[in-house]
């Protein structure tokens, strides 16, 4: 997150030094050599400039916040704050309120561009702020925020900072490109099994959770691949979402958009860690965060261990993932859609119409059942069994496409969005309630409309 730095002047030394609390040595001295090349770029370019003086004043950068403190992004934030301080005339609290400078700054005093340009104009906006970065980041923050200035070297920023007027700072936004992110499953490849397709429909347009309970190889994760291709279209504003999260990622470059709702397979081999924060002491994104307006498909779920169970409750429940470490914490979306699919058994061999093809015991098949507990159970809302009689339908002429397949999905969720404003996954039971008393009103007045034509009759 953008860090608000609060820079004063403590006196004249002989040399310069930055003094950051709470960072470590090697840390702050990256961030000194950094701006070191900033200020150089600026004497160069601008010989009159005071910056000068501060090469002989030990300044005291303390941030509000201390979280990412040390990250080479801050470098643009510390060069603006010693150009702000060199001349006194340029309020620097009122250039904190004004802007959020995040970027890095190499050694010969070029600016260097973010990873997630997206992602900063996002949190500018949310601020209200400016954002000043790299000037192809801008461009690119642009597309999303118009109010973003890009600056190339220390010399644009000392424009910034003490308002040339003649400074050009327009920024033309480029086009986002989009990207396919998920692997393009079509439903007319899976052929049989119609019930389940039905399902898979359903569960999608209402953005239910799901889980397939059947033998191997009867289609469960061929059918849950289809899942993103029957959804219906990111909107403008979800895109972005996406994308932000994609590029702090790596998984999308910085100019590009998803074409698709994401959609995550993990094993029940995931750990707890990777399945909610990444697998890492720094904050990266798990997959719950990657499934962000998507789906999340969890392979073999009854394999899974119960903790990494246990962990999706509160997730399915808030929509968010709560992240904490030493000294910081982080809130990271995770609204998704969660399928699931498991066998019936260990031997995977059960079937209702036949149990004698079955090799476990029935102590064996209730304890490997009982490997999700009750809350986690309550949160699935649709559970599906699949057997090897769905494949009987295998010569019944060509399948459906996802196509045809999404255009009943996206009048569905139209229906839905105009009858209740959100997705049937998303109502609570008074919500149910007052749409039951609606609907029975309806009928009731419909009724009693009908009987008094047939006494007027």
């Amino acid at each position: 997150p953008p860090v608000k730095w609060r820079m004063t002047l403590l006196g004249n030394t002989n040399r310069y030094k930055l003094n950051i609390p709470g960072i470590s040595s090697s840390a702050r001295q990256e961030l000194e050599k950094r701006l070191d090349g900033g200020g150089a770029f600026i004497m160069r370019e601008q010989p009159d400039s005071n910056i000068s003086d501060a090469g002989e004043t030990e300044v005291s950068a303390a941030p509000d916040d201390i979280t990412g403190a040390e990250h080479p992004c801050n470098t643009l934030a510390l060069l603006a704050a010693l150009v702000s301080v060199t001349h006194p005339e340029r309020d620097l609290q009122g250039l904190l309120d004004r802007f959020v400078f995040c970027a890095s700054i190499a050694a010969d005093g070029t600016v260097l561009p973010p990873r997630n340009p997206i992602s900063l104009a996002l949190q500018a906006r949310k601020l209200g702020k400016i954002l000043v970065t790299e000037r192809h980041a801008a461009r690119i923050a642009a597309a999303v925020y118009p109010k973003v200035y890009g600056v190339e070297n220390g010399d644009d920023l000392w424009h910034v900072v003490t308002g040339d007027p003649h400074w050009v700072y327009k920024i033309d936004p480029v086009v986002l490109t989009p990207s396919a992110i998920t692997p393009d499953m079509d439903l007319k490849f899976v052929l049989g099994q119609q019930r389940m397709k039905r399902a898979l429909e359903i569960a999608v347009a209402g953005g239910l959770s799901c889980m397939f309970i059947g033998g191997m190889g009867v289609g469960k994760s061929l059918l849950a691949s289809c899942a993103a291709g029957i959804s219906s279209p990111l909107s403008q504003e979800e895109a972005i979402e996406v994308a932000a999260i994609y590029h702090s990622a790596g998984l999308l470059e910085p100019d590009q958009l998803p074409a698709s709702r994401p959609f995550r397979r993990v094993d029940s081999n995931i750990s707890r860690p990777a399945l909610l924060v990444g697998g890492s002491d720094e904050c990266y994104a798990g997959e719950v965060t990657l499934s962000h307006h998507g789906v999340l498909y969890l392979d073999e779920a009854l394999l899974t261990t119960r903790s990494t169970l246990d962990s999706l409750r509160s997730v399915l429940a808030d929509r968010v993932v709560h992240i904490s470490r030493t000294g910081w914490k982080i809130t990271l979306p995770a609204a998704f859609q969660w399928l699931a699919s498991a066998n019936p058994c260990p031997c995977s061999m059960w079937r209702p119409s036949d149990p004698s093809r079955c090799t476990c015991t029935e102590a064996v098949r209730r304890r490997y059942q009982a490997r999700i507990d009750g809350p986690v159970l309550d949160r699935l809302q649709m559970v599906v069994w699949a057997d090897d009689e769905g494949l009987g339908g295998l010569g019944e002429g060509t399948p459906e496409s996802s196509e045809i397949v999404r255009g009943r999905v996206v009048a569905a969720r139209e229906r839905q969005t105009k009858r209740q404003g959100r997705p049937n996954a998303e109502l609570g039971a008074a919500d149910m309630e007052s749409l039951l008393v609606g609907r029975v009103g309806e009928i009731l007045g419909a009724t009693n409309m009908n009987l008094r034509s047939a006494m007027n009759v």
